[in-house]
């Protein structure tokens, strides 16, 4: 298996539990929270700003094509939308979970991506 890319692990491991749609992916790693103006009395007080380095909703919906293509990513479809196997458009409208390969995956090389999701944690 080749080695996967830094957004095609955030996705893996988004998906690692549950499933997600592009739009959900999109929001988990395009954006991360600010806690600028956080004041603990007033819960609407912090918002959420663009990642840094920022991710292209177009690199995350290649990444899942890859992600798919390699077996790590399932697609779930709703019943009366599976598209013809050669229409990507698939990317925009499914959902996907990691694969149980995906997952073997995640678990077998957690250690190496370990920087890259407490990255994508941190709170600055």
């Amino acid at each position: 298996m080749s080695s996967l890319t830094q957004i095609e692990w955030l996705i893996l491991n988004e998906t690692k539990d549950d499933s997600e749609n592009l739009e959900q992916l999109y929001r988990a790693l395009a954006f991360e929270f600010s806690p600028i103006h956080y004041q603990s009395n007033v819960p609407d007080a912090y918002y959420w700003r663009e990642s840094d380095p920022p991710i292209l909703l177009a690199d995350i919906a290649d990444a899942v094509r890859s992600l798919v293509e390699k077996g790590l990513l399932s697609v779930r479809h709703a019943p009366s939308d599976a598209p013809a196997t050669n229409d990507v458009s698939y990317v925009w409208r499914s959902w996907f979970q990691a694969s149980p390969e995906g997952r073997a995956w995640c678990s077998a090389h957690e250690a190496r991506f370990a920087d890259t999701h407490l990255t994508r944690l941190k709170i600055v």
